[in-house]
């Protein structure tokens, strides 16, 4: 063998493996394969949480809503009582609100507030409201359907009003119930139209609930209210004191009109409005659009008055309604105030006289009303009241004509 025909062979090399790359491949194609499956299975089941977590989500929102209506409810029960249109409409719209923040809808009408018991303050008022939610996710609306109406139910106590059946305590009987009255002056009139409220309760009441008919309350004694929209409008008071409670209603006792819109507007006011007879009243003209011309109508009976500014006594007990007629030449108006002018109708009301000047107790106790003399308890000087026999707020038995003794 020649060196140039001689080749060096190295070292055997062992045969290679067949090549795994085609399995791979197929794996690949499988997993792939697998995972579009699994996916929108997974994303269906993540949309079915989400939806039904949102239908929860709005569930408990539902409550709250519910919660938020029957606290409305228990603090405007009298505006129920009476279906005052501002009541129920703000009721409505306070429920429409608050659907649409949590994207549901009340199927049909809003259901109304219930007092299965009464209006009354503990008395218990429940507000049940269905919503609908619309599903999107296939998976539940196949078991469940298109949409889902869950109902929000909550019960909450009246928080306005008197509470009844309270007993009278300390050993000294039982204290008798009041008996609720009012009177209202002027009954009639045009917008704005400022009434005064007056008690005129029996039993020494000790708490007061008025509701005016608009919507809105008090809880003072004689309390002072401008009514500025035309309409007519019913009145509640309820009072309570130790022995319980008694309402009063006088429907659709307040009258307000719109003043006219051509000619001079009639207005007046009246010093003092009421009293014991015989009773001197000065008549104010407050008119507008330059009257040239007035006719005062009192309501008594009298002769009427063309005077601007009169003054007028009434002669005898009774409530009065006054008439004023103005014109301009041209046009004439008239206004009629019911009730206006009482004279002895209203109650009178013992005034609280401790702390006042032995001095001072007669002109307050005539002020209030009364035709009688106060009594005093021995003492020298003008020395300060530091008790009374009868309380003050009080309607006593013999009205105006009761006697009251005071002492240092």
């Amino acid at each position: 063998m020649t060196s140039g025909s001689f080749l060096r062979r190295g070292p055997d090399r062992a045969a290679a493996p067949p090549s795994d790359a085609p399995r791979r491949r197929r794996s690949r194609g499988q997993s792939l394969a697998e995972f579009a499956i699994i996916v929108p299975v997974f994303l269906l089941f993540i949309l079915a949480a989400a939806d039904f977590g949102r239908v929860y989500l709005g569930w408990i929102n539902l409550q709250t809503m519910a919660r938020t209506a029957a606290n409305y409810a228990a603090n405007n029960a009298s505006g129920f009582q009476t279906s005052n249109p501002a009541v129920l409409n703000r009721y409505q719209e306070l429920v429409e609100n608050d659907t649409a923040k949590i994207n549901c809808t009340v199927p049909g009408t809003i259901p109304q507030p219930v007092f299965p018991s009464g209006y009354d303050l503990g008395d218990l008022v429940e507000v049940r409201i269905p919503c609908q939610f619309n599903l999107i996710t296939p998976i539940l609306k196949n078991f469940l359907g298109s949409q889902l109406t869950p109902v929000a139910s909550t019960t909450m106590p009246v928080k306005i009003g008197a509470a009844a059946n309270v007993p009278g305590g300390g050993g000294g009987g039982v204290i008798p119930a009041p008996v609720a009255d009012f009177v209202a002056s002027p009954r009639s009139g045009y917008t704005p139209l400022e009434v005064e409220f007056t008690d005129a309760s029996l039993s020494s009441p000790t708490s007061w609930v008025w509701a005016f008919g608009d919507g809105t309350t008090s809880f003072s004694q004689d309390p002072t209210k401008t009514y500025t929209t035309a309409g007519t409008y019913t009145v509640r008071l309820t009072v309570q004191n130790g022995g319980g409670f008694d309402g009063e209603v006088k429907v659709d006792h307040i009258t307000v009109v719109d003043p006219p819109t051509t000619g001079p507007i009639p207005e007046f006011s009246a010093t003092p409005r009421s009293g014991t007879d015989p009773l001197a009243v000065s008549f104010t003209d407050l008119s507008t659009g330059s009257p040239t011309s007035w006719s005062w109508d009192f309501g008594d009976g009298s002769a009427p008055s063309t005077l601007e500014n009169p003054n007028h006594t009434y002669a005898a007990t009774g409530s009065y309604d006054v008439t004023l007629t103005v014109s301009d030449g041209t046009t004439s108006n008239a206004q009629t105030k019911v009730g206006y002018i009482n004279v002895n109708t209203l109650p009178c009301r013992v005034p609280v006289l401790i702390g006042i000047r032995k001095n001072s107790a007669q002109g307050i106790w005539s002020a209030a009303g009364f035709s009688t003399n106060v009594q005093f308890m021995a003492g020298n000087g003008n020395w300060v009241i530091q008790e009374q026999d009868l309380a003050g707020g009080s309607n006593p038995v013999d009205g105006c004509v009761a006697v009251i003794t005071v002492g240092p």
